[in-house]
C-alpha cells in the first residue's frame, strides 16, 4: 500500500463495495492483532433480497474486548439491533435490496463508527479482511479499501493410517498482509506457534498435511477443545447434560425422520431459544445450508446450552428456516421453559464443553 488509509478511505471504500456486492458475497473486516477468534469484527453477507450486517457482541470476543454497557448503549444509538433481536449472537441489521447509494454509505458509517468509536481501534491499519463468495468458497480481492488482507488456511496432520476426520494435529497459517502465522491446535483448545509448516514445505514431515475448508477446522476445533480451567466438581444438582442434535440423512443433511414440523408461533419461539441460549463454543464464521447448497453460508457453528440441554446452534437455523424439529423429549422441555432460555453458570458451561468433547472423539 502506498500510503495508510483513513478512516474516511475505509468508510467511502467500504460504501463503494457494498454497492457491488453479488449474490452469495461475504465481507469480513477483522481486528488484525486477532484474526482468527476473539477479536472485534464486522460481518456482511448479500443474499437476494437484503445486504445483512453485524458487529460482534461481548458474547464472541475474549474477556479482554468486551464492552462496557455504555458503550453497548452506543452501539445501540447508531441504530443496531442488539443480539437476540434479528441475530442471536451479534449485533446487526439489514438493508433492503437493491438500496440508493445513500443506502450503502449510511452502512457503512454505521460499520465504522463501531469499529473506531466503540472498539476505539485507533487507526484502519488496525484491520484486516476477508472476502470471498459463498457458492464457491473463491477468495476475491478489495483493494478499495485500503487494508491488508487476511487467509486463514487449516491442515490435518496426517500419520499414516489416520484418517481425515481423526488427525494427528489441527494446523493453521494465519497471513495479514505480507506477516505470517504459523500456528497448532493444543488439546486444551489453545493455538501456539510451530515450525510444522515449514518443516514440510522443506520437505522433512514424514507425516502428511491435508489442506482442509473452515466449516471442517470448526469441526475438528471443536473435538478437541478442552476447558483450559481444571475440570470443576459437578453441580450441586449434579444433574447430567444431555446432548441433542437434529438427525442426519446418508448424506449428511439434517433430517427430520418423520417428527411433526414446528409450525406458527411456536417455529420462531423454539428457534430463538435454541439460537439465544449461552454459547459453550463460539466460532468465528459460517457452515453451508446443507439443504440449500446454493444460499450463502449463514449457518452458525456454535454449540449452546441451557445448563440441561447441549446442542448445535445449527439446529436453531434448520428450525426457523425449515421447521425441523428437534427430539420430541427436548421441545417439551423447551415449552416447560416458556420459550426463555436460562443464564448458565461457569461450572455447567465447562461441563458442557466437555461432553462437546465427548460427543466430537466418539
Amino acid at each position: 500500500m502506498s500510503a495508510e488509509p483513513t478512516w474516511d478511505d475505509v468508510e467511502e471504500g467500504l460504501a463503494q463495495a457494498l454497492g457491488a456486492l453479488p449474490e452469495g458475497a461475504v465481507l469480513q473486516l477483522v481486528e488484525a492483532e486477532l484474526p482468527a477468534e476473539g477479536g472485534y469484527y464486522a460481518q456482511l453477507w448479500q443474499d437476494a433480497g437484503k445486504l445483512h450486517a453485524e458487529v460482534s457482541a461481548n458474547g464472541v470476543v475474549r474477556p479482554d474486548r468486551r464492552v462496557p454497557a455504555e458503550a453497548e448503549a452506543q452501539i445501540a444509538s447508531l441504530g443496531w439491533d442488539r443480539p437476540g433481536t434479528g441475530n442471536p449472537v451479534n449485533w446487526s441489521t439489514a438493508l433492503e435490496w437493491p438500496a440508493p447509494a445513500a443506502g450503502y454509505r449510511r452502512l457503512a458509517g454505521r460499520v465504522v463508527a463501531v469499529l473506531r468509536d466503540v472498539f476505539h481501534l485507533v487507526t484502519p491499519a488496525e484491520l484486516t479482511y476477508r472476502y470471498w463468495l459463498a457458492g464457491t468458497g473463491e477468495e476475491l480481492p478489495l483493494p478499495g479499501l485500503g487494508l491488508d488482507p487476511l487467509d486463514i488456511a487449516y491442515y490435518a496432520r496426517l500419520a499414516p493410517g489416520d484418517e481425515p476426520d481423526r488427525p494427528k494435529a489441527v494446523l493453521r497459517r494465519i497471513r495479514v498482509g505480507y506477516r505470517i502465522t504459523d500456528e497448532e491446535l493444543r488439546r486444551d483448545g489453545g493455538w501456539i506457534p510451530t515450525t510444522t509448516l515449514n518443516e514440510a514445505e522443506r520437505g522433512e514431515l514424514g507425516d502428511e498435511l491435508v489442506r482442509i475448508d473452515h466449516a471442517q477446522a470448526a469441526r475438528l476445533v471443536d473435538g478437541w477443545r478442552r476447558p483450559a480451567e481444571a475440570p470443576a466438581a459437578p453441580d450441586a444438582t449434579g444433574s447430567p447434560l444431555r446432548w441433542t442434535a437434529l438427525p442426519r440423512d446418508a448424506a449428511g443433511r439434517p433430517t427430520g425422520t418423520g417428527r411433526p414440523p414446528l409450525d406458527g408461533a411456536e417455529r420462531s419461539s423454539v428457534a430463538g431459544y435454541l439460537r439465544s441460549a449461552p454459547v459453550v463454543v463460539a466460532a468465528l464464521g459460517f457452515d453451508e445450508d446443507l439443504l440449500d447448497p446454493g444460499r450463502p453460508e449463514v449457518v452458525p457453528l456454535a454449540i449452546r446450552t441451557d445448563g440441561e440441554w447441549v446442542w448445535p446452534e445449527s439446529d436453531g437455523y434448520y428450525a426457523d428456516r425449515y421447521g425441523l424439529a428437534p427430539e420430541p423429549e427436548f421441545v417439551a422441555h423447551v415449552r416447560r421453559r416458556g420459550y426463555r432460555a436460562p443464564e448458565v453458570d461457569d461450572g455447567t458451561l465447562r461441563r458442557a464443553a466437555r461432553l462437546v468433547s465427548e460427543q466430537a472423539t466418539g
